[in-house]
């Protein structure tokens, strides 16, 4: 009983250790000034795989992608040009994410958002969007949310979660015929 136990408490750390979005996966990093689809270099435009630590570092701030989002740390005290867009895009290149479904802010404090205004964050399937256009900064840290679609299993997790099952109920169906014969 307690092999069986066991295997149950296994399974669920499994299953929950895959909830990690970002880990692991490839994004590419680019700024933009402009427009959306016009690469200004900063020195920091490309492909960064996410693991611990900042991924992406440029004179005015740094990137630290975590698991189910990303935190800015400003590094000095300025402002952004105002211009229709003014800040970066975060790129799924290898397609290997699900679709992002939602995109907001979380903590703040290094955006002077009440004094400057709020800035846009937009997405599609496979792009995040930061768009700080004309909003001013301090040395400080804004946290950066990101959800996305449940992936759907592969047909083969649901024949390994039927073959487990199907052994586990072998398993304990000879058990028991074992504890009838001995008794």
């Amino acid at each position: 009983m307690r092999k069986i136990i066991l295997a149950f408490a296994l399974a669920l750390s499994t299953s929950t250790a895959s909830a990690q979005l970002l880990d692991g996966h490839t994004l590419q990093y680019q700024y933009l000034l402009f427009t959306s689809t016009t690469p200004y270099d900063d020195g920091a435009a490309g492909n960064y795989v996410i693991g611990s630590g900042v991924e992406v570092s440029t004179f005015l701030f740094d990137i630290d992608v975590q698991s189910n989002g990303f935190t800015v740390e400003f590094k000095i005290a300025d402002h952004w040009t105002d211009v229709p867009f003014n800040g970066f895009r975060l790129t799924d290149v290898n397609d290997t994410l699900p679709s992002f479904t939602s995109f907001s802010m979380g903590a703040n404090n290094g955006l002077l958002t009440e004094i400057f205004g709020p800035i846009t964050l937009t997405f599609d399937a496979d792009n995040l969007y930061v768009n700080w256009q004309g909003t001013g900064f301090q040395p400080g840290t804004t946290e950066f949310l990101v959800n996305a679609v449940a992936p759907i299993p592969e047909p083969e997790t649901y024949a390994m979660l039927l073959a487990g099952l199907g052994l586990l109920g072998f398993t304990v169906r000879r058990r028991i015929r074992k504890d009838a014969a001995t008794a």
